[in-house]
């Protein structure tokens, strides 16, 4: 649906606009949230920590499914055995073990290298990815060491690798350090909160389900500002263009990352601090009007519609992952509508809670990084001479996909922290490990639009709330998500011991850039079908 100036609704001047069931708390609100306060939050610690917890939280998942599929299994007349640690793998017998996966890269950036450079001198221009094919090397580690792995079979092309990822692996060491893969394996799925979907109507449009629009890349700046898309957008959103029935079912607006965008990509500052990351040479690039044109963007959509922002990679919060919630001292005209809770200031990544909907959102920046790991450095330089053959580098939705399903398959929707990406160092847990399946899961700040289901199937017991927990007028909307609370966090600890076919069902989303595409995404929340809003 294109929305334009032509097409205003002159009756609907104010309306009655329909409203979400939004929890005060819930499951994972705050899983990604850092605490100022506690002393235990430094960066004294060793990066180690988050891959050691990452291979602890999972390898029991993957012990399961290695279980199911492996055990009492024989290859060429010899009974496959279960390896404890990397270092006791047999030579030339059948075996399987579990593990952490690493790729050494020609072009992945040397931390070291780059605050030695950054400090002392000046850096090459960094590479468009990490991937050299010729030269790229998987390799699987645990707490005792290391070995390559040789995936020269053609039925592993269509699997996508990157560091961090916990895999079981079933093979044979043709030679000392060198493992051929026979099989692979991923974690278990976790549990997902049961729903009861309606069937989609022929016409999402006109419907009177609850709708959440979703957008990303505002990228707001001073030199290319569109100041008359930005106007016909809140003229849509607060109801005076478009369809009337349409946007009184709107109850939420979740801007995903990059609302701000004060450098170039191409400019000479840009370059400089994609140069010295880790130096002391960075530069800032906070632009306080910017941010004053945001707020005032955002204070006049608050007078009839909620909004949650997460930052993204140009917003003016700290680079490392989890990124923290915008500072409210940059919404001067909107900070009455933080404390009545119509604005809320995420991280990202974030866990929503809406009519019910469990949704995992990012601003995009794990599904950018996965694909440096994947894309040849030759395609995206053929692609940027203009060459036209098949060895360029089409950067879109049916690329991406396979990126974004990956993170669920691997249940650890941000493996490249802290390996290519930068994150806070984590010692007693890694949050971005998957302990729950969310219903839907976006990606904000792609190239283009696609959206579809994704069916993950295993034998994990799926529980829902009919039975456990029956909400009733005597507890107040507090005690309420309190209970359910407790319940989610029962089904997560006792889930996996309540075996029975499963099929957990995921509506993934690629969130385009608003500035480049002019769409918004709608999703409906009880059909979990979607529809694109398209600003000219």
């Amino acid at each position: 649906m294109t929305v334009s100036t032509d097409c205003m609704d002159e009756e609907l001047k104010s309306f009655q606009r329909n409203k979400s069931l939004i929890p005060l708390h819930y499951l994972n609100s705050k899983v990604f949230t850092l605490n100022y306060t506690n002393i235990s939050r430094d960066y004294h610690q060793q990066y180690s920590s988050i891959y050691y917890k990452r291979l602890q939280s999972l390898r029991e998942r993957v012990l399961k499914t290695a279980k199911e599929k492996w055990n009492n299994k024989v290859i060429q007349n010899i009974q496959i055995k279960h390896v404890e640690k990397v270092l006791d793998i047999p030579k030339e017998k059948p075996c399987w073990v579990i593990g952490l996966t690493y790729c050494e890269m020609e072009y992945k950036p040397n931390v070291l290298q780059e605050v030695a450079i950054g400090v002392y001198g000046i850096p090459p221009p960094p590479k468009p990815t990490y991937s050299n094919p010729d030269k790229d090397v998987l390799i699987l580690e645990d707490e005792s060491g290391r070995v390559v792995l040789d995936l020269s079979d053609d039925k592993f092309n269509d699997l996508v690798f990157v560091t961090g990822c916990v895999i079981g692996v079933l093979g044979i060491q043709v030679d000392i350090g060198l493992f051929k893969i026979i099989d692979i394996i991923f974690p278990s799925f976790p549990i997902q909160r049961k729903i009861n979907l309606l069937v989609p109507s022929s016409d999402i449009v006109n419907n009177d389900n609850n709708k959440i629009a979703i957008i990303s890349g505002l990228e707001i700046d001073l030199d290319e500002f569109d100041i008359i898309k930005m106007e016909i957008l809140k003229e849509y959103l607060l109801g005076y263009l478009g369809n009337a029935n349409q946007i009184k079912n709107i109850t939420k607006l979740i801007i995903a990352g990059n609302s701000t965008k004060t450098l170039d990509q191409d400019s000479e500052l840009r370059k400089d601090n994609d140069r010295f990351k880790y130096g002391t040479k960075a530069k800032s690039n906070y632009n306080s009007k910017a941010m004053n044109i945001l707020d005032e963007f955002l204070s006049e959509i608050l007078t009839s519609l909620p909004i949650d922002i997460m930052p993204g990679e140009f917003d003016p919060t700290e680079v490392s992952l989890p990124q923290q919630s915008l500072h409210k001292i940059f919404f001067n005209k909107s900070k009455k509508y933080i404390k009545t809770g119509d604005l809320r200031l995420l991280t990202n990544p974030a866990w929503f809670e809406i009519d019910n909907l469990r949704i995992l959102g990012t601003s995009g920046q794990n599904i950018n990084d996965i694909l440096k790991y994947n894309i040849p450095v030759n395609k995206i330089e053929n692609s940027e001479n203009g060459e036209n053959n098949k060895n360029v580098f089409e950067d879109n939705y049916q690329l991406r996909k396979k990126y974004i399903k990956s993170t669920l398959y691997w249940s650890n929707i941000i493996p490249t922290a802290p390996d290519t990406l930068s994150c806070y160092p984590y010692f007693e847990k890694d949050p971005f490990t998957l302990n729950e399946t969310p219903h839907v899961y976006f990606i904000g700040n792609q190239p283009e639009y696609g959206s579809e289901f994704v069916k993950l199937k295993d034998d994990i017991q799926e529980i829902g709330y009919s039975n456990e927990v029956e909400m009733t007028e005597s507890f107040n909307e507090e005690d309420q998500d309190e209970l359910m609370m407790e319940v989610d966090k029962n089904r997560i600890e006792n889930g996996s011991n309540n075996e029975s076919n499963r099929e957990n069902i995921v509506r993934i989303i690629s969130v385009p850039k608003f500035k480049a595409s002019g769409e918004i995404v709608l999703l409906d929340t009880k059909t979990l079908e979607t529809e694109i809003i398209r600003i000219s």
